[in-house]
């Protein structure tokens, strides 16, 4: 048997956690129905959290607490002067409540770390096998407790549900072995895997943290042609659930679009310089650049013209929706859409699109399916 010598989960500084968690995005949620398994991946959500001001203080103190491996207790505290500065009236008591927040982020973080260092070429080279490490002694569950010292191949399809934590306070962690470590067990191969139903994982943990935020391992050749996909969008509530009209509301256009022949790159330097910082209704910060504008201008020269109407649909939007997709390589992405409909001086009324992607502006586009647009998770609408 390996020695159990796996970074814990208060170790100071671990960096593939932080990164992790520093890649949210802070996202308003009703109920923690409203995110689905890897969505979680990507966004930081405290259920019943709704105000922007109250979410961004919990992640900070979730974050202090990761990055500088902070006790619970002092956790608690944090969180109990939070409550109190906004007002809070949360479901159960601040001890289970905080203790739930902070186990959760702590593990999972410290679970989609260990996935990054495990799924490197180098260290699958090595070491292709992983094994289920069951290390609860006190009210353990006994299907956790039957897998101890089970085994499967790295890119095993279990790992997609079964990749610990799989349930509500799992302390059960992942351990990398060699070939010769798998023959020390007395193992030629890996085990038979058991069902999500055979191991009572509940629907909200029958992900893999870790797979949804930087996606499965692959040969290189694989990995090229999962980058090269397109994104597929993952179904969310439609608009018609968040009691939404059926028809956006038109605005009269703020700013005049390009005319052809337009000099893209020096208009847009003196609309928005090199990069600007665009604030959203929610107080949410986006960075637009003249990189992203580069970017877009290669993929859909259509909507250049477009681009002078880019703050308002920002800072002006009818509505802002969190999307999810999947890519070829099983990650998990959140897209943020800014949704707006104006009316030019010539009478024509265009539906645009912006998208931002991890607090960055990404594209703005003319959108005619707007419908499909409109569902995931509504952050935030005018009417």
């Amino acid at each position: 048997m390996p020695a159990k010598t796996d970074i814990g989960i208060l170790d100071r500084g671990f960096g593939p956690a932080i990164e992790y968690f520093r890649h949210k995005v802070n996202l308003p949620t009703r109920t923690w129905r409203d995110l689905q398994h890897g969505q979680h991946a990507q966004a930081f959500v405290v259920a019943g959290a709704m105000k922007s001001d109250l979410l961004a203080d919990l992640r900070t103190a979730v974050q202090d607490a990761i990055e500088r491996s902070e006790s619970y207790d002092t956790f608690k505290r944090r969180f109990k002067d939070i409550v109190a500065q906004h007002g809070w009236v949360h479901h159960g008591s601040a001890g289970w409540r905080s203790r739930v927040i902070w186990q959760t982020n702590m593990r999972v973080a410290y679970a989609a770390g260990r996935y990054r260092q495990m799924i490197d070429p180098a260290v699958v080279a090595h070491m292709p096998w992983w094994l289920y490490d069951h290390t609860t002694i006190v009210r353990y569950r006994e299907q956790h407790k039957a897998l101890d010292n089970h085994v499967y191949r790295y890119d095993d399809p279990v790992w997609s549900w079964l990749y610990p934590p799989n349930g509500w306070g799992c302390n059960c962690r992942i351990r990398p072995l060699s070939d010769r470590q798998l023959r020390k067990l007395g193992k030629t191969g890996p085990d038979v895997a058991p069902t999500p139903e055979q191991m009572d994982v509940p629907p909200e943990w029958r992900y893999n943290p870790g797979q949804a935020a930087w996606g499965r391992p692959h040969a290189d050749a694989a990995l090229r042609r999962a980058a090269e996909s397109r994104l597929t969008p993952l179904p969310g509530q439609p608009y018609q659930a968040w009691l939404r009209p059926d028809d956006l509301p038109i605005d009269r256009a703020v700013a005049a679009s390009w005319p052809d022949g337009t000099d893209v790159a020096t208009a847009w330097r003196l609309r928005y310089g090199e990069q600007t910082l665009l604030r959203d209704p929610r107080r949410d910060e986006l960075l637009a650049s003249d990189r992203a504008m580069a970017r877009m201008r290669a993929a859909d020269a259509a909507g250049v013209p477009l681009l002078p109407h880019l703050r308002e649909t920002i800072e002006q939007p009818v509505e802002i929706w969190a999307n999810w997709a999947v890519d070829g390589n099983g990650r998990i992405l959140l897209r943020k859409l800014y949704l707006k409909r104006i009316e030019g001086a010539d009478g024509r009324v265009t539906t645009l699109v912006a998208e931002a992607v991890g607090g960055v502006w990404t594209t703005l586009r003319v959108e005619t399916d707007v419908a499909a647009l409109r569902q995931g998770l509504l952050l935030w609408s005018r009417l």
